[in-house]
């Protein structure tokens, strides 16, 4: 957590601003504003943020933000980059000096899911010398053959291509890869890639483009539905997660969601939930994806120096709208308890409320401190909250409370999933909403606050 003197200054700062009021009774005082800039371009069709692992943090400090945007048929769309400044959201031009955004796919794509993070790989094959600094993946949607693709491009610290788009190579795949997610092992000095290919969760090492990566078997099941998500720590242990079903079909189902520790290799590790190497059941169950909703379940990790977070979203009947639920784990796979929740059991957010909770982020910020996000289809948009260092809703200047808080204003609830970025001081969370002063309304956004406000103290 924030050290306690420096809580204890910003509590003393927002006591002044509120002339002396208690801190819990002076909601506009601790209401610290933040600020919001739109992230994608100006177009005419419908727009939104297509990932939780959407943006990155550069070695300089700047931010990388990959954006799917979509006609408002849904009949074409495209993936696109920008590079921000993270104490403004400053657009940079990219590559041709013009343009503050890029368009990365081929115009016949029909994505619906980018991911970016941030690398540093010597390309030797590239004749100015650039090094990428970044990766964006992508998956399109189905070809009428019923296959799907995943593609990556590296991009270096001007936005400009290090090589073509390439999809990656794989040994021993034996049909259509879905499904995708990111992360860069410091360790391995590597980029690591999870996917499914419908029954398999596999996972592989991109050294370059054009290389052959070797796939790592690190699961079957009957059904693997929706998304796949992985997270390294600092000494290069990981966390990776996915939904699976065993008897499911279009409209309802029963669902469960599986995770797997991996080696600083990428290989299965013990954990404590399982026996030996293997994939452990980390909801309760029984779990669903209810009538309706489009088979596309999400889950979310991320891993700090002592510690791994993952969220989800099920439903507890086949009728009921998808709750987001929290679990967190040692480093052996030992569950920790978060707040209220039943010993080493799921934390639920937004406990209570009505409606759908869908598509969740989870990010570790300085200190422990755990932040989760979702969508809301009660309140019409992003929400937030922040979980101390034991899982307790943590009190936060933005909800003057220890609930969770709005994400932007909104008044309409649109797709895709956040996704939260730690530069500096400052706390960016880049979502799908309605940016107040822009006609066209919906926008990829990216959401500002300081962490010291963000966090002004304990609850007094």
């Amino acid at each position: 957590m924030i050290a306690d003197g420096v809580r204890a200054a910003a509590l003393g700062a927002s006591l002044a601003l509120a002339a002396g009021c208690s801190i819990l009774n002076a909601t506009d005082a601790c209401d610290v504003g933040p600020g919001e800039v739109r992230v994608n371009a100006r177009g005419d069709g419908v727009e939104h943020f297509g990932s939780s692992r959407g943006a990155a943090m550069l070695a300089d400090g700047r931010m990388i933000a990959a954006v799917v945007s979509s006609n408002e048929d849904g009949t074409s769309s495209e993936v696109r980059a920008s590079i921000l400044e993270s104490g403004s959201g400053t657009h940079n031009t990219m590559c041709n000096g013009q343009d503050t955004e890029r368009v990365l796919s081929d115009p016949a794509t029909i994505a619906f899911r980018a991911s970016a993070v941030a690398v540093d790989v010597p390309d030797v094959s590239n004749p100015l010398g650039n090094r990428a600094v970044a990766a964006i993946g992508w998956t399109s949607a189905a070809t009428p053959l019923g296959d799907r693709s995943v593609t990556i491009q590296l991009l270096d610290d001007g936005g400009c291509d290090v090589g073509v788009p390439f999809p990656p190579v794989l040994e021993g795949q034996t049909g259509p890869v879905q499904g995708l997610g990111l992360a860069w092992s410091e360790v391995r000095g590597a980029l690591f890639t999870v996917f499914h290919d419908g029954r398999r969760v596999l996972g592989a090492w991109i050294e370059a483009p054009g290389s052959t990566s070797v796939l790592e078997e690190l699961a079957t099941e009957d059904q693997v539905i929706g998304d796949v998500a992985v997270a390294f720590a600092p000494d290069g242990r990981g966390l990776v997660a996915w939904e699976y079903a065993e008897s499911a079909w279009i409209g309802r189902g029963e669902v469960g969601v599986h995770a797997a520790l991996i080696d600083a290799d990428g290989r299965l590790r013990p954990a404590a939930l399982a026996q030996g190497a293997a994939p452990f059941r980390v909801d309760a169950g029984p779990s669903y994806y209810f009538a309706g909703h489009v088979v596309s379940l999400t889950v979310a990790v991320d891993a700090s120096a002592d510690a791994y977070a993952l969220a989800y979203e099920t439903a507890d009947a086949d009728d009921e709208p998808s709750k987001v639920r929290l679990r967190a784990f040692d480093p052996d796979g030992t569950p920790r308890t978060l707040g209220t929740a039943a010993a080493g059991g799921a934390l639920e957010v937004d406990r209570g409320g009505a409606g759908a909770r869908v598509s969740p982020s989870v990010r570790f910020l300085p200190g422990g401190d755990l932040l989760a996000s979702w969508e809301s289809t009660e309140h019409d948009g992003t929400m937030a909250l922040v979980l101390d260092d034991e899982g307790r809703a943590a009190f936060t200047g933005v909800a003057c409370d220890e609930g969770s808080f709005s994400v932007g204003a909104r008044n309409t609830f649109l797709p895709g999933s956040s996704s939260a970025v730690v530069a500096g001081s400052d706390l960016w969370i880049f979502h799908a909403g309605d940016s107040a002063d822009d006609p066209v309304v919906t926008a990829a956004l990216g959401w500002r606050t300081r962490l010291d406000e963000m966090l002004p103290g304990e609850k007094r």
